[in-house]
């Protein structure tokens, strides 16, 4: 049995090509419509929400899981961290997928929201912030409200979450991504963005069409760097994941 943390685009082709492969399969998501995103199969068994430490060890002596696969996002750091500590208690193989980067050169890359916050309220302009629902109280409690606009995912959470962050409903472009680079340029031209705000999310999260899009109308790329995370076994591809096991 392999255990597969990711809502993501990549955790659903990993989970696809252990399925096609003849594994049995465990999916994880935090949340009930990155779950809902995956087609029924009998060797797949789905499960949502977030686990901690002792939940995820419990899943996986009650499971019988022999391998971890972590396909979360680059930036779900809790979550991989507890993988990394579970692995070590258990002494059970944890594979990481780690999304290809993008690398442009007209990317001012920052490492923390402390950063983000200090050059942004350095700079005056209006800004699109793409870094999700859970960080956005990070910059609405420290940058002007009035100069943010947020887009999300169009889910209830997402938008409590903008709405606690002080964001009003002109502040929000709640869309499931990825986006063309057409619609990202509409976006930007229409709410005058002059700063975008964004993660390392790689080739698969939309990133590409983001930056093309900023570099058409001028506006600048502020990037959150993504956290170091001391994995043993790491592949870059998820062709790749298949030679690990």
């Amino acid at each position: 049995m392999i255990l597969v943390f990711g809502g993501t685009k990549d955790g659903r082709e990993i989970i696809n090509l252990l399925l096609t492969k003849g594994y049995k399969v465990i999916a994880s998501t935090a949340t009930e419509y990155g779950i809902n995103l995956l087609s029924n199969h009998p060797n797949l068994k789905k499960i949502h929400g977030k686990l901690d430490f002792e939940e995820i060890c419990t899943l996986i002596k009650t499971e019988k899981v022999t391998t971890i696969i972590d396909a979360t996002h680059p930036y779900a750091v809790e979550i991989s961290q507890n993988i990394i500590k579970v692995s070590t208690h258990l002494k059970i193989k944890a594979i990481r997928y780690d999304r290809p980067s993008v690398n442009r050169s007209n990317i001012t890359k920052l490492n923390s929201y402390v950063e983000i916050n200090y050059y942004l309220k350095q700079h005056k302009g209006n800004i699109l912030l793409t870094i999700g629902a859970n960080n956005l109280n990070l910059i609405t409690k420290v940058v002007d409200k009035n100069r943010i606009i947020a887009r999300l995912l169009p889910v209830s959470s997402s938008l409590k979450k903008a709405e606690n962050a002080g964001l009003k409903p002109s502040q929000i472009i709640a869309i499931q991504g990825p986006c063309s680079t057409e619609l990202n340029s509409s976006l930007l031209k229409q709410f005058n963005i002059k700063y975008l705000v964004t993660k390392d999310s790689g080739y698969e999260g939309g990133l590409v069409q983001k930056l093309e899009a900023a570099q058409q109308n001028n506006v600048e790329v502020i990037m959150l760097s993504r956290p170091q995370l001391p994995y043993k076994w790491v592949v870059n591809g998820i062709d790749d994941i298949n030679k690990m096991l």
